[in-house]
C-alpha cells in the first residue's frame, strides 16, 4: 500500500511541472492498442511475461520515403501473486522516423511499471520511462547537415482488469525547450495521453473491441483522437475499421495467439486513406508480436478467477 501512494504522489507532483507547448510530437500508430507501452510507460508487461513488438507505418505514392518503424521488448519479474496480478515491469522502446533521406527523428526509452491489486478483479499499475530525442539532418551539396540531442521523460497510471478492460492516463515529453540541429529550433511539445478500450464477448466465438486514444497538449483546447472497433472471432482471427477524427479511416485486419510451443505470434495489417485524398498518398501499417510465454494459461486463469470470485462473494 505505502508502494501504491508512493506511485500516486509521483504522479501527481509530475502534472505540475507543464509549461509551454511546442510542435514536437512523437508519429502516432493506428494500432496503438496493440502495444500500450509505446503510449503509457505504465502499461509495460500486461499479462504476459516477455514480448517482443515490431512497427511499421509507411505512406505510399509520392511519399513513400516517409516512413516510422519501431522495435520494443517487454518483460515481468517473477510474482509470488498466484495470478502474477502484482509485480515489477520493465521494456525498452527504439523508435524512428525518416522523412526521405536527408531527415531522420529517432527515440530510445526505456520504461518501468508497478503493477498492484486493488481487488480481486482490478489492477492499477504506476510506470516512467526516461530516454532520449534524436533529430538528424544529413549534409548535402547544397547544405550543411547537424543533429540534436535531448533528453525526454513520460510518467502516468493504468488501470485494468481481468476480463480485459483497460484505461490509461500518461503525461508525455516532460522536459520541454527547443532542440536546433540546424539553425532553426524545435520546441517539444508536452501532451498527455488518454485511451481506453474493452472486449465485450458476444459469444464464445466471437467478440467486439472498441478502443479509444486521445492526445491533447497541456493547456490547449485542441486534440487528436482515434476510434477504433474490432470484431474477434475464436480469439484468433481479428478485423475492423479505425477512425483517425478530422483527418481519415483504417482497414484493420490479422490473426492472433497463433501457438507454437509455449511461445505465440499476432500479426496485425491496416491500411490507412485519408479524407479528400486528391494526390492518392495512402498509408500502411503493420505490427508483429512474439510472445515467449503467458503469465498463465487461459484454463488456469479463469479457475484462480472465479475463486476469487467466490471470496469476494460476487458469485
Amino acid at each position: 500500500m505505502r508502494r501504491l501512494l508512493f506511485i500516486l504522489c509521483l504522479f501527481l507532483a509530475f502534472i505540475r511541472v507543464f509549461g509551454q507547448n511546442g510542435e514536437v510530437l512523437p508519429v502516432q500508430f493506428n494500432q496503438f492498442y496493440q502495444n500500450y507501452s509505446l503510449v503509457h510507460p505504465a502499461g509495460t508487461g500486461l499479462n504476459k511475461s516477455f514480448q517482443v513488438f515490431l512497427g511499421y507505418q509507411g505512406l505510399t505514392g509520392i511519399f513513400k520515403g516517409v516512413n516510422t518503424s519501431y522495435a520494443g521488448l517487454n518483460f515481468r519479474l517473477k510474482s509470488k501473486d498466484t495470478l502474477h496480478r502484482k509485480g515489477h515491469a520493465f521494456g525498452i522502446n527504439i523508435y524512428n522516423n525518416r522523412e526521405g533521406y536527408y531527415f531522420n527523428r529517432g527515440r530510445l526509452s526505456i520504461s518501468y511499471a508497478w503493477h498492484n491489486p486493488i481487488s480481486w478483479n482490478w489492477i492499477l499499475s504506476g510506470g516512467i520511462s526516461l530516454g532520449v530525442i534524436n533529430h538528424i539532418y544529413q549534409g548535402s551539396d547544397i547544405s550543411a547537415g547537424g543533429s540534436a540531442l535531448k533528453p525526454n521523460a513520460d510518467i502516468g497510471v493504468f488501470l485494468y482488469s481481468l476480463d480485459q478492460t483497460h484505461f490509461g492516463l500518461t503525461f508525455s515529453q516532460l522536459v520541454g525547450g527547443d532542440m536546433s540541429p540546424l539553425e532553426s529550433s524545435l520546441r517539444i511539445k508536452r501532451h498527455i495521453n488518454i485511451s481506453a478500450d474493452k472486449i465485450f464477448k458476444v459469444s464464445p466465438y466471437f467478440s467486439l473491441m472498441p478502443a479509444v486514444l486521445i492526445r491533447t497538449p497541456v493547456r490547449k483546447t485542441s486534440f487528436d483522437a482515434d476510434l477504433s472497433m474490432l470484431a474477434i472471432v475464436q480469439d484468433v482471427v481479428s478485423f475492423g475499421v479505425h477512425y483517425k477524427f478530422r483527418y481519415g479511416y483504417s482497414i484493420v485486419g490479422g490473426i492472433k495467439n497463433i501457438k507454437m510451443g509455449s511461445s505465440g505470434f499476432d500479426l496485425f495489417f491496416s491500411y490507412y486513406s485519408p479524407f479528400n485524398n486528391k494526390g492518392n498518398v495512402n498509408m500502411v501499417e503493420a505490427t508483429c508480436i512474439f510472445t515467449k510465454k503467458r503469465l498463465m494459461e487461459e484454463d488456469e486463469y479463469a479457475k484462480r478467477i472465479r475463486l476469487l470470485k467466490l471470496q469476494a462473494g460476487d458469485l
